[in-house]
């Protein structure tokens, strides 16, 4: 067994080595996992860092939790990330984070000059503001340039350029908070309706947003509840607004720790979710308790 091993381990640094030599990326430590720079460090890394660092605590912190830091060795081996640094031109160990009285995995965050170089490195067309990755880069994005596959190879994947404001890497990181939750649920973010995952992200940055922003998004959720129903999922970008009043209604209605305790209903049984609370919620709203039909 430990030839086989030893072996495996010389494939991947081998691996490593080759994808290195064809990228220009760069690493930086923060507290929370590993920044990597497409592909040179910015004058602004620190602020940026900085920023990075003022979001989590600010995502895990406005449901009650401090932000998931370094385990202390011993760990557990399997939860560390290993990278290849061009720099040193050595692999680099990454230990995993102590959250919740569980070790979890570091979290890899891809930051890029602007959306230009994001879409080209991650062989995308379309817009793409910022992301929370729930899963491999090489599932999520299966035309990027390979080191990103290398790097991102984890389940904890944030991408944005490196002047995204601060209430968009709040928000991604209140999808990091809700994956977290999920998984000591044993529940999978994925598994909850979109407006609801959604919800949580936009309902966490309330406080970093312009107050104009919350008239705007009142007004869009009331003009959608007008002429729909809750259901599975929402279409389109309708279920950032929609999903921002709801939970925003059921935190104000059952506190973070009370909304918290019914995510793995949401995940299981949205339907009847919807139906316990939709009656309230379009009340909040202005309008008629029952939906049109």
């Amino acid at each position: 067994m430990r030839t086989i091993t030893a072996s495996c381990i010389v494939v991947v640094l081998a691996s490593l080595l080759a994808v290195a030599q064809t990228t220009s990326y760069t690493l930086s430590d923060w507290s929370c996992g590993i920044v990597v720079w497409a592909h040179k460090l910015p004058d602004s890394s620190e602020n940026f860092i900085q920023r990075l660092t003022e979001a989590a605590e600010t995502a895990f912190g406005f449901w009650g939790y401090d932000v998931p830091m370094f385990a202390e060795e011993p760990y557990d081996e399997a939860k560390a990330l290993r990278v290849y640094d061009p720099a040193l031109g050595a692999e680099r160990v990454i230990p995993p984070l102590r959250w919740n009285n569980r070790e979890i995995s570091p979290v890899v965050v891809f930051a890029f000059q602007n959306e230009i170089s994001m879409r080209d490195t991650l062989g995308l067309t379309g817009l793409f503001g910022a992301a929370w990755c729930r899963f491999p880069m090489s599932q999520g994005f299966p035309d990027a340039e390979p080191w990103i596959w290398e790097i991102g190879a984890g389940s904890r994947n944030m991408i944005c350029p490196w002047l995204t404001p601060i209430e968009t890497l709040i928000h991604e990181d209140a999808h990091w908070f809700t994956t977290e939750w999920g998984s000591h649920l044993g529940v999978a973010a994925n598994d909850l309706p979109n407006y609801i995952l959604e919800g949580i992200a936009e309902t966490t940055t309330v406080y970093a947003k312009d107050a104009n922003d919350a008239v705007y998004d009142r007004l869009m959720a009331i003009s959608w509840a007008k002429n729909n129903c809750l259901s599975g999922s929402i279409d389109g970008a309708m279920r950032y607004p929609v999903g921002k009043s709801l939970v925003s209604y059921l935190v104000e209605t059952l506190g973070t720790d009370g909304f918290l305790a019914t995510l793995m209903n949401w995940a299981w049984r949205p339907v009847y979710m919807a139906g316990l609370y939709q009656a309230d919620w379009r009340t909040s709203l202005g309008l008629p308790a029952s939906c049109p039909e």
